[in-house]
C-alpha cells in the first residue's frame, strides 16, 4: 500500500509500512482541514458510525469514551457504510492504532496518624487501577462525590448502613441465583473481600462496566484471577444479553445479570438499577451519597464505603447463614429502604449539628 504523506504519522505511532497493507482505503494527506482524529473504544465502533465519521472527515466531532481508547486515523473513507465487510477491515485499521493513555503515578507516604490515612490510601489504590487499566478515570470523579458523603459520615460505618447490610445479606441468602457485578472501582479496592462474599454465597460474579473496553475487562478478570477467582462472567464469551437501555452499558450475561433474582452492584449507575428494579430483580446497591437515584431506586442501600461494606457482609453472612428460610425472609420484610435513606440523611443531620456545636 502506497502511503504519501504520511511519514510523520508512521514515525509518531512507530509502525512500518507492511502493517497498513490490507488498509481497505489510501492516507493521500495529512492537511489540517482533510483529516479528523477520533478517539474512541473499539466496542462504541456502531456509535462511530452511527454518528457518520465513516463519511467525509470534516467537522467530526471528538470521542473520547472510555480509558484505553483507540485513535482512528483517517482520510475521507471511500466505504459504504452499509457493507459489514467494510466494517470489519475498519475494526482492523482501529486495532492498529490502539494506543494506552499514560497515566503518571505519584507516590504519596502517608503517615498512619495523618486524620485521612484511610480515604489517602484509597485514593492511591484507584489511582493505581486507572494507571494498570482495571479503573476508569470517569471512576475516579464517582468516588470523588461518594468521598464527600463518607466524610460527612465520619467515615465509619453508621446503624442504618449496618441495618441494610444485614437485610442484603439476609437477600443473597435467600436468592436462587445471586450475582455480584463488579466495576473497575471495585476490583481495585475489594478484589479479595468481593471474591470472598462470593464464594460464600455461592454466588455468580460477572464483570459489568459503564465505560467498557476489551483491554479493561481483560485487566480486570486478570486482576480477580491475580486474588483467587476461577469463574467469571463478563470476558469470554463477550456479554450475550441485554438491559433496555440504548447504551453498551446494556450489556450483561444471560446466565449472570440477566438471568439473576438478586443482584449486588457496588457503586452502580441510577439507570441501570432502576432499570433492574423494572425488571423484577432485588438490587442492593452500596452507595455512600443516600440522596442518589441508584439509593432510592434500590430494594436495599447500604449507605457506606464499599471498603466497609464487602467486609461487613462477610461477617453478616457468616452469621445468619444457618437460618431457616422465613427467618431470613423475617429479616428481608423488617427492612424499608425508605426509613433507612431518612435514618443515613438524619445520622449526617446529627453529625453535623454535634460538630457545630462542639
Amino acid at each position: 500500500m502506497r502511503l504519501s504523506g504520511c511519514g510523520n504519522l508512521l514515525k509518531e505511532q512507530n509502525l512500518e509500512d507492511d502493517v497498513l497493507t490490507d488498509c481497505p482505503y489510501q492516507f493521500t494527506g495529512i492537511g489540517y482541514n482533510r483529516i479528523a482524529v477520533v478517539v474512541v473504544s473499539s466496542e462504541q465502533i456502531k456509535d462511530v458510525i452511527d454518528c457518520g465519521v465513516l463519511g467525509n472527515g470534516h467537522n467530526v466531532p471528538r470521542h473520547d469514551l472510555g480509558y484505553t481508547n483507540l485513535r482512528i486515523i483517517y482520510y475521507h473513507a471511500q466505504l459504504n457504510r452499509s457493507d459489514p465487510t467494510n466494517i470489519l477491515r475498519i475494526f482492523a485499521v482501529l486495532k492498529i492504532y490502539a494506543q494506552p493513555r499514560k497515566i503518571y503515578l505519584t507516590k504519596m507516604s502517608v503517615p498512619k496518624n495523618h486524620p485521612r490515612y484511610q480515604s489517602l490510601k484509597i485514593r492511591e489504590r484507584l489511582v493505581e487501577g486507572v494507571a494498570s487499566g482495571i479503573a476508569s478515570q470517569v471512576g475516579l470523579i464517582a468516588h470523588g462525590r461518594g468521598e464527600a458523603f463518607d466524610y460527612l459520615i465520619g467515615e465509619r460505618t453508621t446503624a442504618s448502613a449496618m441495618e441494610g447490610a444485614r437485610a442484603a445479606a439476609a437477600m443473597l441468602l435467600a436468592a436462587k441465583n445471586p450475582v455480584l457485578s463488579v466495576n473497575g472501582n471495585v476490583a481495585a479496592l475489594v478484589p479479595n473481600e468481593t471474591i470472598e462474599l462470593g464464594r460464600i454465597l455461592d454466588a455468580t460474579i460477572e464483570i459489568n462496566l459503564f465505560y467498557r473496553t476489551d483491554e479493561r475487562v481483560r485487566a480486570i478478570a486478570d486482576h480477580l484471577r491475580a486474588h483467587g477467582a476461577s469463574d467469571l462472567l463478563g470476558e469470554h464469551p463477550d456479554p450475550d444479553a441485554a438491559l433496555p437501555l440504548a447504551h453498551p452499558r446494556s450489556l450483561v450475561c444471560r446466565d449472570g445479570i440477566h438471568a439473576a433474582d438478586v443482584v449486588l452492584v457496588p457503586l452502580e449507575d441510577g439507570d441501570r438499577c432502576q432499570t433492574l428494579v423494572d425488571m423484577r430483580k432485588s438490587v442492593i446497591a452500596i452507595d455512600l451519597n443516600p440522596l442518589s437515584r441508584t439509593a432510592q431506586s434500590a430494594t436495599i442501600t447500604i449507605v457506606d464505603n464499599v471498603v466497609r461494606a464487602i467486609p461487613n457482609m462477610i461477617e453478616l453472612v457468616q452469621q445468619i447463614r444457618d437460618f431457616s428460610e422465613d427467618r431470613l425472609t423475617e429479616i428481608i420484610l423488617q427492612y424499608d429502604n425508605h426509613d433507612a435513606l431518612q435514618s443515613a440523611i438524619a445520622e449526617i443531620v446529627e453529625r453535623g449539628w454535634r460538630s457545630e456545636l462542639s
